[in-house]
């Protein structure tokens, strides 16, 4: 997930100041020269579409990945030891609201559940920026330990709302209530530039996102060879992405030409799944490599061909 939330944020064209590892989550932490509308804009739909180029390689099993964010901003401290402040603990609480939970099991086609705090939605979301679309959020009422009556807003990115949410009253839900890890973002790391932070959680933060679930594993480190069942796994993903070829091709987003040449490449690659590093691995990723190029203009097929890559331990 770790490369996932670093590559939607190159895409989006933010830096992020601060990146802390959580376990089954990522705290980020960006400076205030960061454009709001871009994190929930830009980021969002480019972390979207990662999640869903590693769901057409993972379509279940442990390597599944669906993540919640939380999204908020305001003021944070240094403290020597870690980062500390009331809105940090707001985000980390909004990450675990069980609303923002139980949305995302009700939507089976979605990757991701986005909670936005009442202050930038009132900041950002209502103002109709352009790939924000207020319409898609829905409020929910939430308590956890020091906050009381908060409202969290949230989006199921290609659903037109959340689903699995109670409809009744004026807020869109009930009252939920949710504890979450404590706020203080323990760091052995210098602290960021100082000035006024956004936060948001891909599980729990500062302009940051919270993430649960596992990382993206590569198959091979270097000098060695892949294990049979990865080996295995690694074949399935490139029939499956035969499939995805030909689909493509009968939907004209790539043309026979282009869907020989691939096809090719691809037959290339499965030639060598077996050989160990340096023998087998090079001519593998220079197929992908190929093949990615071929497929550039059909963003859903780089996409999962940029992540076969990086799964078999290449750099893309």
């Amino acid at each position: 997930m770790y490369g996932v939330v670093r590559r939607a944020l190159a895409v989006a064209g933010i830096e992020a100041a601060h990146r802390e590892d959580r376990g089954d989550g990522i705290l980020l932490l960006l400076p205030g020269s960061v454009p709001k509308h871009a994190v929930l804009g830009a980021f969002v739909d480019a972390l979207e579409a990662e999640l869903r180029g590693h769901a057409r390689l993972h379509r279940e099993g442990p390597r599944v990945l669906r993540l919640r964010a939380a999204m908020h901003a305001g003021e944070v401290a240094w403290d020597g030891r870690g980062w500390v402040g009331a809105d940090l603990n707001t985000a980390f609480r909004m990450v675990d609201v069980p609303a923002l939970k139980r949305t995302l099991e009700a939507a089976p086609k979605a990757v991701l559940s986005v909670g936005v705090s009442e202050a930038l939605h009132r900041a950002v979301v209502r103002h109709d920026y352009l790939g924000i679309d207020p319409v898609e959020y829905r409020a929910v009422e939430f308590s956890a330990k020091e906050l009381t009556d908060e409202t969290l807003w949230i989006r199921v990115p290609g659903y037109l709302e959340p689903p699995g949410l109670d409809a009744s009253g004026p807020s869109g839900g009930p009252r939920q209530d949710g504890g979450a890890p404590s706020g203080r973002a323990a760091t052995a790391g210098p602290p960021a530039p100082a000035g006024n932070s956004g936060i948001g959680v891909v599980h729990g933060g500062i302009q940051g996102v919270g993430v649960n679930q596992g990382e993206i594993r590569q198959y091979w480190q270097p000098g060695s060879s892949p294990a049979p069942a990865e080996v295995a796994e690694l074949k399935s993903h490139l029939e499956q992405l035969r499939a995805e070829l030909r689909e493509a091709r009968s939907r004209h987003e790539i043309d026979d030409d282009t869907y020989a040449g691939a096809t090719a490449e691809l037959d290339e690659a499965r030639r060598h799944t077996t050989a160990p590093d340096g023998a087998g691995r090079r001519p593998l990723l220079n197929a992908l490599r190929r093949l990615r190029d071929l497929v550039e203009n059909a963003s859903g097929l780089a996409v999962t061909v940029a992540a076969l890559i990086r799964l078999a331990g290449g750099e893309v």
